[in-house]
């Protein structure tokens, strides 16, 4: 990743900033505002006894840096049902409710996507981390195996609490959703649901 344009101010208070707290990873509050004296945008951060603020040049750039420091918060600390296949993880913020799907590119450098609930977001992880394995793995069958069985048994306790259905609904992921996100036909998928194929 290129050296950021977003960068930490330290001559900054959260007292300089006009700001809104936007989501909380256990102690740490992230929100976003816009300095009081020039209006440019910032980014808080604050941890117990600990305060940081960050400046951006454009609203791309903000988003970039509030993903970031709230992505790093959420592999030290994944919360309630966190899943995760390969370098994708689901994580569920138990502030806003909000599910996200990250993805880790490499060191300090994240995709991190609000998604509209939690099967969607265990479907979007697991396709990217089988893709991924299938790239990485290809003179090795195990990983992808191990990775194949883990989406299975996922797959099978989304369908067990019905948030695998015919078609998609607020809170369910459509079957046909699930099986072109995943590769697979109709067939093979309920296969995989009832136990008796992998992904």
């Amino acid at each position: 990743m290129d050296d950021p344009d977003w960068y930490i101010d330290e001559d900054l208070s959260v007292e300089d900033v006009i700001w809104e707290p936007v989501e909380k990873w256990g102690d740490t509050v992230f929100g976003r505002g816009t300095t009081k004296e020039d209006g440019a945008l910032a980014v808080v951060v604050r941890y117990p006894g600990e305060d940081r603020v960050m400046i951006a040049p454009d609203e791309w750039w903000a988003t970039d840096c509030f993903n970031l420091w709230l992505a790093d918060d959420m592999l030290s600390e994944p919360g309630e049902r966190a899943w995760t296949c390969g370098d994708a993880h689901v994580r569920v913020s138990a502030y806003t409710g909000a599910f996200y799907v990250l993805i880790e590119r490499g060191e300090c450098d994240y995709v991190l996507e609000q998604v509209d609930n939690y099967p969607f977001a265990v479907v979007r992880a697991a396709s990217h981390g089988l893709s991924k394995l299938r790239e990485d793995w290809l003179d090795d069958a195990g990983p992808l195996q191990d990775a194949q069985q883990h989406i299975g048994v996922a797959l099978r306790q989304l369908w067990a609490e019905g948030l695998i259905a015919a078609s998609s609904t607020a809170t369910a992921v459509g079957q046909d959703q699930v099986a072109e996100a995943l590769g697979m036909d109709g067939p093979l998928l309920s296969q995989v649901l009832a136990g008796q194929a992998w992904v």
